[in-house]
């Protein structure tokens, strides 16, 4: 087995940022974490290997390594402020090799897919090529080889300059629900905070129809559009069949597919609300392509107050997205460091010399500028 330190901190840059500490005991949506280096449910954090707690990671085939292996490196490197202040690495399970196929790679790794085709720009640009986390953090319900999935769709093999910085926002995404968070927008409060119009996700039109045939038989004779589009867009077992993409906002308390029930039912969240987070949708995520996702009135997700539209990772710019200081909160309360240093980060209070820092980092060979988190 190869164990390496795939992200070296090299320099921290000038202070660029200040901020309020806010207390704050629980800054995450997620699985919980270890219980004296055991999980307190199907999921949990990855588990203690030697002195870290290593999200390890190989790729499918050689097409996926070639394709999404420059995503994954600028991806990790963005996460640096959350691995230098926790326990947390985000590294290839085999650094010899990055294949999963090769010897060595155990079978809990995090299997990363490009689903993309060559030369089909319908498949890669339509509903049906899935970028998707089989798992939020590590599954220890289960030994099934390849578990740990991770498929991408973000990376267009014919406009990689064109596409690449989206693509690194998104393994940004998905890389934080393998390291065990969840979607800030789905949380059991979230209504406080955040509104969902589930009218303006693309494929409503489409769902109405469905629901009004109801071929399922999910709604009683006597309910009406209005109650049979409400349960679509709150019950997940019923928006799989007729509005999938309200499955990706479904408050997880609403959960009742049986798989998926448990999973949420073991999330924990906490105050306040990230509007920054990288676990967050932008406002116009899922309406459909013909609409302008600028206008307050096709968003998907609208502030309650009324405070412009929510931006993944605090920017309507993919080359200005970032960690917010909630998600390095997220993982340091998740993979808090063994001698006790990461409570201060947990606190969002001092992070020692990283606290609003630039960094400069390399993974793999490639160096780079991490800016700071995005303040609370």
């Amino acid at each position: 087995m190869f164990l390496s330190s795939a992200l070296s901190i090299l320099l921290i840059l000038p202070h660029l940022v200040t901020s309020t500490p806010t207390p704050n005991h629980k800054r995450w949506y997620g699985v919980r974490p270890l219980d004296d280096g055991k999980p307190k449910g199907s999921f949990g954090p990855w588990p203690l290997d030697c002195d870290s707690q290593p999200v390890r990671y190989c790729f499918a085939d050689p097409r996926s390594q070639h394709n999404l292996e420059p995503i994954v490196n600028q991806a990790v490197a963005k996460w640096a402020h959350a691995t230098l202040t926790s326990n947390l690495q985000i590294l290839p399970d085999n650094d010899q090799s990055l294949l999963c196929t090769s010897k060595n790679i155990r079978p809990d790794a995090l299997v990363i897919t490009d689903m993309t085709k060559d030369n089909d720009k319908t498949w890669n640009h339509g509903p049906d090529c899935p970028t998707d986390s089989a798992s939020t953090g590590y599954d220890y319900s289960s030994n099934k080889p390849g578990r740990h999935r991770l498929d991408f769709c973000h990376l267009d093999p014919q406009d990689v300059k064109g596409t690449s910085a989206r693509a690194v926002q998104a393994m940004m995404h998905e890389l934080g629900h393998a390291i065990g968070l969840q979607h800030e927008h789905q949380r059991d409060d979230r209504d406080s905070f955040i509104k969902f119009h589930c009218d303006r996700l693309d494929g409503y039109a489409e769902a109405k129809h469905k629901a009004e045939i109801d071929e399922r038989a999910y709604f009683e004779d006597d309910d009406d559009i209005e109650t049979r589009m409400s349960l679509t867009c709150d019950d997940d077992d019923i928006a799989v069949d007729y509005l999938p993409a309200a499955v990706a906002f479904i408050r997880g308390k609403e959960h009742r597919i049986e798989t998926e029930k448990q999973k949420w039912k073991e999330y924990k969240y906490s105050q306040p609300f990230d509007y920054d987070s990288i676990m967050i949708y932008n406002s116009h995520v899922l309406a459909p392509d013909n609409v302008d996702g600028i206008k307050p009135e096709n968003w998907v997700l609208k502030r309650v107050d009324n405070k412009g539209p929510v931006w993944q990772g605090g920017s309507a710019d993919a080359r200005q997205v970032r960690i917010s200081e909630g998600d390095v909160a997220r993982v340091a309360q998740l993979y808090p460091k063994t001698d006790g240093s990461s409570y201060d980060t947990m606190m969002l209070g001092k992070w020692g010399t990283a606290k609003g820092k630039r960094l400069r980092v390399k993974v793999r060979g490639l160096e780079t500028v991490v800016e700071a988190p995005r303040p609370l």
